[in-house]
């Protein structure tokens, strides 16, 4: 399990990198460095946000399809929940 939620970690990491990338293109910025990461349970209404030069992004890469981690098939989903601020640049 520990596998997979490593795996879960770095699959939502690259997702929120991603998406940060895209946004701030949106704006004619790159992203910076990255100012704070957090892992686990954001509210919706922070995300995303932009303020004072920075982009936060959060990322969720789940398998399930009622948050419960079992899925009926007699599998256990894995799931990681990222959120990343990043510095914006010219």
């Amino acid at each position: 399990l520990k596998k997979y939620r490593e795996q879960a970690r770095s699959l939502a990491l690259n997702a929120a990198k991603e998406k940060a990338e895209k946004i701030a293109s949106g704006l004619f910025q790159r992203i910076g460095k990255p100012i704070m990461i957090q892992e686990g349970f954001v509210p919706d209404s922070a995300l995303p946000y932009f303020r004072f030069g920075a982009v936060s992004q959060s990322q969720t890469i789940s398998e399930g399809s009622d948050g419960s981690g079992y899925n009926g098939t007699g599998l256990i989903d894995v799931s990681a929940m990222i959120t990343i601020t990043f510095e914006l640049t010219d």
